[in-house]
């Protein structure tokens, strides 16, 4: 919700706390901005009423920002449930030259809408008060280069090898099932690995997510 200091439901949220939930009158919650702070509130038919002080969640020690290439189906979408649980700050769909997946732009507005929805619900199940930031869908060659980005590729370095202390900023690149192109490879020539097994692309976001997040956090 856009404010703490007079915290209103929309009808979304209204509807999923009082017909899903079945909340009574007088149930306590915890409401978040999204962007971190959260507090107490009593909830009501009629709206809530803020029982305790405002608190803000600490920033982690490394951001962490996942860009990954859709596959088929709706596996994507779990993949953006489970990475939003872990706490990324970003999610971002990729374009890459062996990509299966491309969509139009009509297509790629439905899709963000729809994770957008997805990253929400899995941070109020999940008790998260920073919501991810879903980004728009980039082609591998022209992503912006900031902080330090890794590739994901068999025979990369191990990601606990990583001078964690001194990142602050972490971008994870995990391509299609087909690899990456010569041209990829030289554009992002980093590269870390998470074992010498082939990982659908879905597990292997979700799968580095945990441990960049485990690591980062140590």
């Amino acid at each position: 919700m856009s404010s703490l200091d007079v915290p209103q439901l929309d009808d979304i949220d209204a509807h999923h706390l009082g017909r899903v939930l079945r909340l009574r009158d007088g149930a306590e919650i915890s409401v978040s901005d999204g962007l971190g702070r959260w507090r107490l509130a009593r909830y009501s038919k009629v709206g809530l009423e803020p029982t305790g002080e405002i608190h803000t969640m600490p920033s982690p020690a490394v951001r962490l920002h996942m860009c990954f290439a859709p596959t088929k189906g709706d596996r994507p979408d779990w993949a953006v449930q489970k990475l939003t649980e872990l706490g990324v700050a970003s999610i971002r769909p990729l374009t890459c030259a062996r990509s299966i997946v491309r969509w139009d732009s009509d297509k790629a507005s439905k899709q963000l809408e729809r994770w957008e929805r997805i990253a929400r619900e899995a941070a109020m199940q999940s008790r998260r008060t920073t919501l991810p930031i879903i980004e728009p869908v980039t082609r591998s060659i022209d992503l912006a280069r900031s902080g330090h980005v890794l590739r994901t590729d068999i025979g990369g370095s191990t990601i606990g090898a990583l001078d964690w202390q001194s990142l602050g900023e972490l971008t994870l690149l995990v391509g299609p099932e087909g690899g990456w192109s010569d041209e990829e490879c030289e554009r992002w020539p980093d590269s870390v690995s998470f074992g010498y097994t082939v990982l659908r692309t879905e597990t292997a976001a979700v799968a580095l997510a945990s441990a960049a997040i485990a690591l980062g956090s140590g």
